[in-house]
């Protein structure tokens, strides 16, 4: 396999100096499971694994100026997909210690209108903290959608992707918002 690894890596470094896409294609094509099963030893959830691995593979992407890649790919991506891993779960530890706290956190007795706006901001501020923890695919879409405005016609022009998938992945983000600011309404 030493051979057609080889061969591949040239490809895909010759692809990469020309820009073109299809480098990234056949990276990811190339090395998806062997990053994948990084990632997921690592951060031990498949779905999240799965979200930063796109976000590795897309970063290497857009840094493909920058980056200074050398064969063989596997060795670098295996290392950098270990950087991301451990990354994501100091960033996750970061949020869900945050969010504990700001839930914990005991209110001092105030004024009934002002106790009011002091609950909105609060919940504006889970909420905004809640978006952030959304996978990009799907964070993407429902802040074009429900920020912007944009229809799921004009997102699906905009990200190149088909209408149904704009719909799910607003879906996606929707269910994932309500999981995550739903222990703060209980209180």
């Amino acid at each position: 396999m030493s051979d057609g690894t080889s061969e591949t890596d040239d490809l895909i470094l010759s692809l990469l100096a020309k820009d073109d896409p299809q480098a990234s294609t056949l990276m990811f094509e190339a090395y998806y499971r062997p990053v994948y099963n990084t990632m997921r030893r690592i951060i031990r959830d498949d779905d999240e694994s799965k979200d930063v691995v796109l976000e590795l593979f897309c970063a290497i992407w857009e840094k493909r100026h920058s980056l200074r890649l050398t064969k063989p790919i596997k060795r670098y991506l295996l290392v950098a997909a270990r950087h991301r891993a451990f990354n994501h779960l100091e960033s996750r530890h970061r949020t869900e210690k945050f969010l504990r706290e700001f839930a914990d956190r005991s209110m001092t007795p105030v004024a009934p209108s002002a106790e009011r706006d002091l609950e909105a901001q609060e919940l504006n501020d889970i909420v905004s903290i809640a978006i952030c923890m959304i996978p990009e695919r799907s964070r993407l879409p429902y802040l074009l959608n429900r920020r912007l405005g944009m229809t799921y016609r004009e997102i699906a022009k905009f990200l190149n992707q088909s209408e149904k998938t704009v719909e799910k992945n607003i879906s996606h983000a929707l269910t994932l918002l309500r999981k995550y600011i739903e222990p703060y309404l209980r209180h």
